[in-house]
């Protein structure tokens, strides 16, 4: 059967002890393997974490490159440099199963089987210390893609952990966009699209398993932070791939908008300045209830933690939402960024639960506007 030859490629930036922690991994999983591996770390670290990054990269054997803080960039930049026809990205942040790289050859050995594979996507399991906080990102989607091989035999897209691409494949459909604002973030999840839209596909193995650190999820910042950046790549995505905006139930988050808009014109005419709480009033109203229908239908165990989880949730929505119409686009009012109908019809109980909460509490401020007045 023939070997497959893996180019890992590893953008770093600080972390040097989980840099350490993955490089000593990886040496164990390219010894536990037949073929050739070569490693690349594309850093960007200051002096001092670089040097100890590069003392790592001489232990184990890999090869260590300056550069951008730019993710998308050292990724690119990684791949330019690779000797092998297949490329594997992974995160500092993580480490490898030892039969990694058997798991991703046993994908590409069977060309006859999958003639038009472009990359193959394994799964990412996460380790350290399951806090309250990582309790409440739990009950987020920010964690569904890391376990997508579990459960679908191909994917549309990945994210840059734990997936390796034909190189050939992957340079011909325009590598990472680099024109992407901030360093990280759906650049990604915009590359598994592309490869999907040309016709190749992306197929799966649960048995390709990585480990992720919680360390760098764990704390409130990184988290909103996260969220942040998230919810304003969504624009770009879009702008890119427009099939991915489809007509949806109305979210909170923009009714809340048009609603504030409204009273303050209303406001306005009637000199009444009390109106402008109103659409608080609803916010706080509206949540309340989708909370208690939540928990009607729900996981009554992670009640508490599901009412946490909405705070980065909102955190991703309001700035999606901000940058659409930073840009003029105002369809994100009533459009929503939809991969799939089995997307839509595992949303659906919890968007109609969402959507009566919302009108609800309309009902209830109404009434309370029409006191006030």
């Amino acid at each position: 059967m023939e070997l497959i030859n893996f180019s890992v490629v590893i953008p770093t930036f600080g972390r040097e002890k989980l840099v350490y922690r993955l490089l000593e991994s990886l040496q164990s999983a390219r010894k536990n393997y037949q073929g050739e591996v070569e490693i690349l770390v594309i850093d960007s670290s200051n002096d001092s974490a670089s040097k100890d990054i590069a003392s790592s990269c001489q232990e184990f054997d890999s090869r260590f490159f300056k550069g951008e803080q730019s993710v998308r960039w050292k990724r690119n930049f990684g791949v330019s440099q690779a000797r092998f026809p297949i490329i594997f990205f992974i995160d500092s942040d993580c480490r490898v199963d030892n039969n990694i790289f058997q798991e991703h050859a046993s994908i590409y050995q069977e060309k006859s089987k999958y003639p038009k594979l472009g990359g193959v996507f394994g799964v990412t399991h996460f380790e350290g210390d399951r806090s309250f906080l990582w309790k409440i990102i739990e009950q987020t989607s920010f964690l569904d893609v890391f376990s997508f091989a579990e459960h679908y035999p191909y994917v549309e897209w990945a994210i840059g952990n734990n997936i390796s691409y034909y190189k050939q494949v992957f340079e011909q459909v325009g590598c990472f966009d680099e024109s992407f604002p901030f360093r990280l973030g759906g650049d990604d999840l915009e590359l598994g699209l592309r490869i999907s839209k040309a016709g190749y596909l992306i197929k799966t193995n649960p048995k390709a398993i990585t480990f992720h650190s919680r360390v760098t999820w764990n704390s409130w910042k990184s988290l909103l932070e996260r969220a942040s950046r998230w919810g304003r790549m969504e624009y770009f995505v879009c702008k890119k791939h427009s099939f991915l905006l489809r007509r949806d139930l109305p979210r909170q988050e923009p009714l809340f908008l048009l609603l504030l808009l409204f009273s303050i014109i209303i406001a306005l005419i009637l000199q009444n300045a009390f109106l402008v709480l109103l659409p608080f009033a609803w916010a706080i109203l509206a949540y309340l209830l989708r909370f208690g229908f939540d928990f009607i239908a729900g996981d009554r165990k992670n009640f508490i933690f599901n009412v946490f989880a909405q705070i980065p949730s909102i955190t991703y929505q309001v700035n999606c939402m901000t940058e659409f119409i930073r840009h003029g686009r105002w369809d994100i009012l009533y459009k929503h960024m939809i991969f799939s109908n089995y997307q839509m019809m595992g949303e659906w109980p919890r968007e109609v639960r969402r959507l009566w909460a919302s009108f609800l509490s309309l009902v209830l401020v109404f009434f309370l506007g029409k006191i006030i007045i």
